[in-house]
């Protein structure tokens, strides 16, 4: 990094250090977008953009700004910029644009519309994103060759599919991730980026298992790519993207662990999670750790109190944080209908529904703790759905995930969740 910051403040004005200077530039965008310092990486891209103007550095520039953009949840400028990245590919010569990634702009545009909440547009672009990464196959690939442009394209699909509730697709695509990238990231080890990309394909299976609420077979998925991930991370001890992707993976571990009430192991997990979380201390922003750290820690507090304290009612550790109490007990409430603890779990329902205002990821935990109080009495069904109406309205991001979410597979075929799921934003 060092390198690339000394690259990078070089004038570019000079036209043979300017490309390099440049690329140098875009490299530390990267940087930026991975950490969270969206603004940052837009400004440095846009700078290089105009520079650039109409070549194909520049529509890689406006590539990673759209990027950027996407994540800093600036949808119509993200799409904005990726359509003006195509269309600079497409005003060049056909010699100028060879094997350029024309799957990276459709793919970015693809998770854009996901986040914007337009999953048939996604699906389409996402379609297109295959198609191109297949036409940039090379016809005498090096061996051991790895399609990752066809993997990152199947991954995409994947995820698309099981936002729109359609897991058997969603499944396939996964396996054709996996088969596609397995066989040359199990021949090459040092090759740490497609091995990577073996553990995302593995989270996609993974994933399609636990939407299933099969559990059991989803941690049989889940702990070979979460070893995987650990084995990156051990590699690369300074990469954030793999350590990230370990944090990911051990959460959905943890949480698939207590679902099936093994809170000694889920406890385990949480440890390790933030074991991996204290490295990137100084590394991310400030208020991203100090928030996220905080949760976990909570939540091991809470799930060592669940295994430590088999109480048909477990009191709840003190805090100061009214958000974070609030959100603690309305947690209380859905561990408690996930192990049965019917006449508990009303007691509280019956307090945090007396709570006039809440934030949309409480009102889904409740719809959540409804759902499953719904197995023992029906009644609770229209409770669940206006708890789940209540969290989409605050928070469309919410509308897209319940549609997958094994909590609610109960609900999946009434039209009123079908109504609530499928809204437009």
């Amino acid at each position: 990094m060092e390198i690339l910051d000394t690259l990078a403040m070089k004038n570019d004005s000079d036209p043979e250090l300017a490309p390099l200077v440049r690329v140098a530039r875009l490299r530390i965008a990267a940087h930026h977008t991975t950490v969270g310092a969206y603004d940052r990486a837009i400004a440095a891209c846009r700078e290089v953009a105009l520079a650039e103007g109409a070549t194909r550095l520049g529509a890689q520039a406006l590539t990673q700004a759209g990027t950027a953009l996407r994540l800093g949840k600036n949808y119509k400028e993200a799409r904005e910029e990726l359509t003006a990245a195509r269309l600079i590919l497409d005003s060049l010569p056909p010699q100028a644009t060879r094997g350029t990634p024309y799957h990276t702009i459709h793919g970015e545009l693809a998770a854009t519309a996901v986040s914007a909440g337009f999953l048939e547009e996604a699906l389409s672009q996402a379609r297109e994103a295959l198609r191109h990464a297949r036409d940039c196959r090379p016809e005498t690939p090096a061996q051991p060759f790895a399609p990752t442009e066809e993997t990152r394209a199947h991954l995409t699909l994947a995820n698309i599919l099981l936002k729109l509730g359609r897991i058997d697709e969603s499944a396939g695509e996964a396996k054709a991730a996996e088969d596609a990238i397995g066989p040359a990231a199990r021949t090459d080890p040092q090759r740490l980026d497609w091995r990577q990309m073996l553990v995302e394909a593995l989270m996609a299976r993974g994933d399609c298992l636990w939407n299933t609420g099969d559990f059991q077979k989803a941690l049989a998925i889940y702990e070979p790519a979460r070893a995987g991930a650990l084995e990156l991370v051990k590699a690369d001890p300074e990469s954030i993207p793999y350590r990230m992707q370990a944090i990911f993976i051990g959460a959905r571990s943890a949480e698939m662990r207590a679902r099936r009430m093994e809170f000694s192991q889920c406890a385990s997990d949480v440890r390790e999670i933030i074991g991996l979380f204290d490295a990137l201390k100084g590394r991310i922003p400030d208020a991203i750790y100090q928030r996220d750290h905080e949760a976990l820690a909570l939540d091991l507090v809470v799930v060592e109190r669940f295994s430590k304290v088999p109480m048909e009612d477990p009191t709840l550790p003190d805090v100061a944080n009214p958000d974070i109490a609030r959100k603690i007990r309305t947690g209380r409430v859905l561990w408690l209908a996930r192990m049965g603890r019917w006449d508990a779990c009303r007691k509280h329902l019956a307090e945090e529904t007396a709570v006039k205002e809440r934030k949309p990821a409480e009102y889904l935990q409740l719809a959540r703790a409804c759902t499953l109080l719904a197995s023992q009495d029906p009644e609770m069904v229209p409770q669940a759905l206006e708890f789940l109406k209540k969290a989409v309205a605050g928070n469309p991001d919410l509308r897209i995930s319940s549609i997958s979410d094994p909590e609610f597979i109960p609900l999946r075929k009434l039209p009123d969740f079908q109504a609530i799921v499928q809204a437009k934003p």
